[in-house]
């Protein structure tokens, strides 16, 4: 196998593992500057300055948190110029493959007498920052969110539909981000930043893993445990008598809501009452997604893998050759952290949730 690798960008300066080009060029174009740097240093040149090497790098993203945050840590304060709000950028990898795994600005710079920790946030805090009074029409739920991440500057990457919303209201008293949140628990979706600095709103309904761990091969550490889930129902109430009347029907007000309400499983039922949703399709597919989202997250688990740099959180990973099989089957990325360093080497740590399948029922206990 090929050695760990990685290459950082932070502000106008690129450092990079032995053998992978700093400026993204090829193994050419790096072995020439290498090169030309110590016959520099043979003739008594001073040569190009050594940029720092990073004493440790963590990359980490999680469905339940707002921003996906980098953290570098350098053992040369004052042998790099970085200031807050410039580019940072980290992809990881082995030998000169390598793949994103952190897009977005730095945060904070902080010196002390032996080192340098820098810390970088997505973009998503500009959805923070963003208050707007508006009125949407007639959008999609994914529509909402693709204009407010527009507003906000950051780019999109999957964005889609959810319900329908006739009316919509996002006002200044909640930050955009709070309101495309709402949006994505009305919808059972994830609301995340991907590795390429692109805001993803989707629900998650893979059945087939994006990638594969072999156990006594890839797998460091693996646990996981399955608690019943809270509800078995969900039922979704909106303002209107939703389809009976139409989607128009704002003022509409009916004796007898149950023709009309969205419903998703049965037995224990949480009840929820939504005035954005103004249709009967609408209401049963916000019950599915709640229900959906209910059940996989009553399963938990936590695994640590050689590092692995091609996942990202919201993807799907599944455990081959395990000793139990209540440890097999697809899970959901829920939160992943590579880290990157000299001691301890690239691992990648992953909170798990169940997948689309209802591995809740399947599983039992703390293994």
């Amino acid at each position: 196998m090929s050695k760990p690798a990685y290459r950082l960008t932070l502000g106008g300066t690129t450092l990079a593992s032995a053998g992978v080009p700093a400026g993204g060029g090829d193994l050419i174009s790096a072995a020439a500057g290498a090169l030309a740097a110590g016959v520099a240093g043979a003739v008594g040149g001073s040569g190009p300055a050594a940029a720092p090497a990073p004493v440790a790098i963590r990359a980490d993203a999680d469905l339940a948190s707002p921003a996906a945050t980098l953290d570098v840590w350098l053992g040369s304060p004052a042998a790099l110029s970085v200031a807050v709000g410039d580019p940072a950028k980290l992809e990881l990898g082995y030998g000169t493959t390598l793949s994103a795994a952190f897009t977005g600005v730095v945060d904070r710079v902080e010196p002390d007498l032996t080192r340098l920790h820098v810390q970088a946030c997505t973009g998503v805090t500009e959805l923070f920052r963003l208050r707007v009074n508006q009125v949407y029409e007639h959008q999609t739920a994914g529509q909402i969110v693709a204009d407010l991440s527009g507003l906000a500057g950051l780019a999109t990457g999957t964005i889609q539909d959810g319900p329908d919303l006739p009316f919509y209201v996002v006002d200044d008293a909640r930050s955009a981000y709070q309101h495309c949140r709402d949006l994505a628990e009305r919808a059972g979706f994830d609301l995340f930043v991907n590795p390429d600095g692109e805001l993803a709103f989707a629900a998650f309904d893979k059945a087939a893993p994006d990638h594969q761990f072999a156990y006594a091969r890839d797998v460091l550490s693996l646990g996981v445990r399955a608690t019943p889930a809270p509800v078995g129902r969900v039922e979704v109430w909106g303002e209107s008598p939703a389809s009976s009347e139409g989607a128009e029907a704002a003022s509409w007000l009916v004796r007898d809501f149950t023709g009309s309400v969205g419903a998703a499983g049965s037995g224990v039922t949480l009840r929820v009452s939504d005035p954005a949703i103004r249709t009967k399709a609408a209401a049963d597919a916000s019950a599915g997604g709640r229900l959906a989202v209910l059940t996989r997250r009553a399963t938990f688990g936590v695994a640590v893998v050689l590092g692995a740099p091609d996942v990202a959180v919201g993807d799907a990973v599944a455990f081959t050759g395990v000793p139990d099989d209540r440890l097999g089957g697809t899970f959901q990325a829920k939160r992943v952290t590579h880290h990157f360093s000299k001691s301890d080497g690239f691992t990648t740590r992953l909170e798990l949730w169940g997948g689309a399948g209802g591995l809740g029922d399947l599983l039992g206990g703390l293994l």
